[in-house]
C-alpha cells in the first residue's frame, strides 16, 4: 500500500570523501545510524559514562601509584617492582567490562537507576581523591607526623606527608605511651621525625625519641639570661679599643671565623675595619657596625677554650662589642636590603651560633635571608656592580648553610633558600682563600641530602625509601671521591687535628647512620614481609649502628673547644646516642648489638657534659641520663678511654657475615670507593 507520507531521509554530516578518509583509517570510528534525521547543528546526545568502551592499553594494567607517576608499571601480582622496592601496597584499579552493544544500545534510551548513578560518581570521586592523595604523596614537603590518623580508605597505603595543603586533612596523631602531640614543631628540639615510619605508630622502644621538648625549649629561650641583646644602654664612649686590641681581634676573627664562613675575603675586611679605627667609630653607621661585630667575635674566638656559660651572659668574651653593634643594627632599618646590613647580620647570627643560642642565631640570619633574596632578584643591578654580584652570593650560600645547620630547631629553616639554590651561582675567589675549598665541599654535600627532602631537615620524618638511598649514597660517593686534596680526610678512626677534615667525616658518618635508620624502625615495628626482606633489614640496621658508634668517636677532637659549627656537633653527639640507647639491647636487635655501643653511649655522654653549663647543653644530658636509667646503665664519667682499644673496625664489605672480629689498631684507612659499591639499595 503506498502512502503519501515523503520519505525520511538520513542526512549526511560528513563532508564529501569523508567516507574515503574513514575507509583508509580503521582507527576513526563510523557510529551506527539511528535512523532519525540528524540535523548537523544539533549536539549529538550525550552517552552515559558507562558505555563507553575505551581501548585497554598498558595504563589499564599499570598500578594507582605507577598510574598517578606516570611510570611505566610490570603489573606483577600482588605488588609490582617498584612497589615492593619502595615497600609500598599495590593496588591495582578493577575494569568493569562493559556489556555488548546490541545491549548498550538498546539501554541508551532508558532512564537509568538513581541508584546506579550514584554509585558511579561515588567511585569517580573516591578515586579522584586517591590520585590526587598520591599526587601529594609525590610533591609534598618532608614535614613529618608524629602520629598520622590511618587514612579513611584502609586500601590507600599509609604514607601521608605534611604538607601546607594536606595538613588540613590529616590530623595529627598522637603517641600511645602519654604523650600527645597536638601539632607540627616548628620552633623545638625533635628528634620525633626518627621515632617511627610515616603512617606507623611508634614502637615502644623508640619512646624516648618521641617525647618532644617544644614547650621546655621555648622557655628556656626566652629567659632573659639567655638574651645576649638585653636592653642595655652601651655606645661606642663606654668602648675602649686600643690599636693592639685592635689588630690582635682582628686577626683572631680571620684566622679563626673566616676559613668556617667565608662572608668576604680578608682583604675587604681589613678595608672596612681599618677605614673605621681610622676615623675613630663614627655612631650609627653600618661600616661600625660591621667592625664591631668582627671585634666581638675575634674577642670570643680568641677564648676558645671558654666553655661556661651560666646564668649570666656578661661571661662571653666581646660582648661589649656585640652589643653596641646590635644598638647600631637595630636602629638603621633603612638598608636592611643592602650588603653591608645583610652581613652585619649573618655576623650577628655567627656570635649566637658561637654562644650556642639556635633561636637568636636564626632570628639573625633569616633576616639577612630575607634582604639576600630580595639582592639576587635585582639582575640588572648586579650585572652592573660585579662587585655586588659576588658579596651577594657569598652572603646567599652563608646563610644556606647556616639555615640548613639550624634546621634541628627550626623546621621550617632553609625552605625559603631552597627554592633559589639552583639559579644562585657558587662563591668564587680569586685566590688561594683559606676555608673556600670547605665551604664549597660543604654546600654540594648539604645540596645532596636537602634536594631529595625539598629542604626540610634530616629528622623531620623516617620515610623507608630504599631506591632514594640508594641515590643519595650514590651521590655521596662521588662527593668523597672528588674532594679536593686539602679536605680528603681518611675513613676510620685515626685522629684527624684538621678541624674542616674532622667536622666533614663526622658529618660523613652522622648521615650514614641516618640514611639507614629506617631499617632499624622497620624491625621494630615488624614491617619484613619475608626472610629475605629481614635479612636486608637487618644488614642495613647494622650499618646504622655501626656508624653511629663511629660519629660519636669521630668528633670527640671537635667539641674540645668553641668554634662555629659546635652547636651542630653537639646536637648530633646527642642524636647518635639517643638511637644507641634507645636500641641498647633490644631483643629484636639482639644480633646486631655493637660491640662498642655501650660504651659509645657512655663516651657521647661524657663529651656532652662538658658544655652543660649551657641550659639548652644540660637538657640534652638530662635526657640522656633519664634514657639511661631507664634501662638500667650507669652513668659514670669517663674521659680516658682509646677509641682504638674499644671499637671495631670500619664496616666491612664483601662480606657474608656480619659479625665483629677484634678491631685492628693500625690504623690503615679503607678506600671509599670500595666501601660505598658495598652498599646494597635494600
Amino acid at each position: 500500500m503506498e502512502t503519501n507520507s515523503p520519505t525520511l531521509e538520513a542526512t549526511p554530516t560528513s563532508q564529501p570523501g569523508e567516507d574515503a578518509v574513514v575507509a583508509h583509517n580503521p582507527r576513526k570510528r563510523v557510529h551506527p545510524s539511528t535512523g532519525t534525521t540528524a540535523d548537523p547543528f544539533d549536539d549529538p546526545p550525550p552517552r552515559a559514562l558507562g558505555s563507553i568502551n575505551y581501548p585497554k592499553k598498558r595504563v589499564s594494567i599499570a598500578c594507582e601509584l605507577c598510574r598517578s607517576r606516570k611510570t611505566r608499571c610490570d603489573a606483577k601480582r600482588p605488588s609490582c617492582t617498584f612497589c615492593w622496592q619502595m615497600g609500598l601496597q599495590c593496588n591495582y584499579r578493577r575494569t568493569v567490562i562493559a556489556s555488548n552493544q546490541a545491549q548498550r544500545a538498546s539501554t541508551s534510551n532508558e532512564p537509568q537507576d538513581d541508584d546506579v548513578n550514584i554509585d558511579h560518581w561515588q567511585a569517580v570521586i573516591a578515586r579522584l581523591d586517591r590520585i590526587e592523595t598520591l599526587l601529594e604523596k609525590t610533591s609534598s614537603h618532608w614535614l613529618g607526623l608524629l602520629g598520622s590518623e590511618s587514612p579513611a580508605d584502609p586500601s590507600i597505603p599509609s604514607l601521608e606527608l605534611a604538607t601546607p595543603f594536606s595538613a588540613s586533612r590529616f590530623p595529627a596523631g598522637r603517641v600511645n605511651h602519654g604523650h600527645q602531640q597536638n601539632g607540627f614543631s616548628l620552633v623545638g628540639l625533635t628528634l620525633s621525625g626518627l621515632s617511627r615510619l610515616v603512617g606507623q605508630q611508634c614502637p615502644p622502644p623508640l619512646y624516648p625519641l618521641a617525647d618532644d621538648d617544644d614547650e621546655a625549649f621555648l622557655e628556656r629561650h626566652a629567659n632573659p639570661d639567655e638574651a645576649l641583646c638585653q636592653s642595655c644602654h652601651l655606645t661606642m664612649a663606654d668602648l675602649s679599643v686600643t690599636t693592639r686590641s685592635f689588630w690582635r681581634l682582628q686577626n683572631s676573627f680571620a684566622r679563626n671565623v673566616l676559613p668556617w664562613c667565608p662572608l668576604f675575603d680578608q682583604k675587604y675586611c681589613v678595608d672596612i675595619t681599618t677605614r673605621t679605627y681610622e676615623t675613630q667609630f663614627p655612631d650609627q653607621g653600618l661600616e661600625t657596625c660591621l667592625t664591631l661585630f668582627v671585634l666581638a667575635l675575634g674577642a670570643l674566638t680568641r677564648s676558645e677554650h671558654h666553655t661556661e656559660d651560666g646564668n649570666s651572659t656578661t661571661d662571653f668574651p666581646g660582648l661589649d662589642y656585640f652589643q653596641v653593634a646590635s644598638n647600631i643594627l637595630g636602629c638603621d632599618r633603612s638598608s636592611r636590603y643592602g650588603i653591608l646590613s645583610i652581613q652585619c647580620r649573618i655576623l650577628m647570627g655567627l656570635y649566637c651560633l658561637y654562644c650556642l643560642r639556635p633561636v637568636q642565631a636564626f632570628d639573625a640570619i633569616h633576616e639577612a635571608s630575607l634582604g639576600v633574596l630580595a639582592i639576587i632578584q635585582c639582575k640588572r643591578r648586579l650585572e652592573a656592580d660585579t662587585d655586588l654580584q659576588r658579596m651577594s652570593h657569598r652572603a646567599y650560600w652563608a646563610c644556606y648553610l647556616l639555615e640548613h645547620e639550624l634546621q634541628a630547631y627550626i623546621s621550617y629553616s632553609a625552605c625559603l633558600l631552597q627554592s633559589h639554590h639552583d639559579s644562585v651561582p657558587l662563591p668564587l675567589s680569586d685566590h688561594d682563600e683559606p676555608g673556600m675549598y670547605w665551604f664549597l665541599a660543604e654546600v654540594a654535600f648539604r645540596r645532596i641530602l636537602s634536594n631529595p627532602h625539598a629542604g626540610i631537615g634530616w629528622n623531620a620524618n623516617t620515610l623507608h625509601a630504599p631506591v632514594v638511598v640508594e641515590e643519595i649514597v650514590s651521590q655521596m660517593s662521588l662527593w668523597y671521591a672528588h674532594l679536593p686534596s686539602q679536605l680528603k680526610f681518611p675513613l676510620g678512626l685515626s685522629p684527624i687535628l684538621d678541624p674542616h677534615k674532622s667536622f666533614l667525616r663526622g658529618q660523613y658518618y652522622s648521615i650514614n647512620c641516618v640514611l639507614s635508620w629506617s631499617h632499624v624502625v622497620r624491625i621494630l615495628t615488624n614491617q619484613a614481609h619475608d626472610e629475605e626482606d629481614m635479612n636486608r633489614d637487618l644488614q642495613a640496621a647494622s650499618r646504622s649502628l655501626e656508624f653511629s658508634v663511629l660519629a660519636i668517636f669521630s668528633v670527640e677532637s671537635l667539641v674540645q673547644d668553641r668554634h662555629l659549627l659546635l652547636l651542630a656537633n653537639l646536637f648530633g653527639l646527642y642524636t647518635q646516642v639517643m638511637l644507641l640507647l634507645c636500641t641498647y639491647n633490644e631483643p629484636a636487635l639482639s644480633a646486631i648489638q655493637q660491640p662498642a655501643q655501650l660504651e659509645a653511649i657512655r663516651k657521647g655522654r661524657s663529651l656532652l657534659s662538658i658544655w652543660k653549663s649551657s641550659a639548652e647543653i644540660a637538657s640534652y644530658v638530662d635526657k640522656i641520663d633519664n634514657t639511661m636509667m631507664a634501662k638500667a646503665i650507669q652513668i659514670y664519667e669517663h674521659t680516658n678511654v682509646s677509641p682504638s682499644l674499644t671499637l671495631p673496625g670500619l664496616i666491612r664489605t664483601n662480606s657474608t657475615s656480619r659479625g665483629h672480629r677484634p678491631a685492628s689498631t693500625s690504623g690503615v684507612p679503607v678506600d671509599a670507593d670500595m666501601y660505598l659499591s658495598g652498599f646494597p639499595a635494600s
